[in-house]
């Protein structure tokens, strides 16, 4: 790979991880929100992944309607972050609300523990 293709994917990376960013917040701050959106971005990824492989593994539809519907939510979380910085607290209980609905409701569909 070349510098520019690697300066281009690092400011890419930067622009993902910046949703949530605002002028007032310490570094440490800044750290952690970096680390929460970059576990959402990958929550988004691999429910992308999963959307496109489950049907090739379960015949289970409503499964795959409950990832994509986490999916959205998960999305939808880092646009919030995007749009209001400031409410991070509280917008962050969305997505962990519903990671725990998704689970709970995926386990009872695919017939319990």
């Amino acid at each position: 790979m070349s510098n520019a293709e690697t300066s281009l994917m690092r400011r890419f990376w930067e622009y993902l991880l910046s949703f949530g960013t605002h002028p007032e917040e310490s570094s440490e701050h800044r750290g952690r929100r970096r680390i929460v959106v970059g576990a959402l971005w990958g929550s988004v990824l691999y429910v992308l992944l999963s959307v496109f492989s489950l049907p090739l593994i379960l015949d289970a539809p409503l499964v795959n309607a409950v990832q994509v519907g986490a999916g959205v939510l998960f999305l939808s979380t880092l646009l919030l972050l995007r749009r209001y910085p400031h409410g991070y607290t509280a917008i962050l209980q969305l997505p962990i609300g519903a990671g725990i609905a998704a689970l709970l409701v995926m386990t009872v569909m695919l017939g319990g523990v």
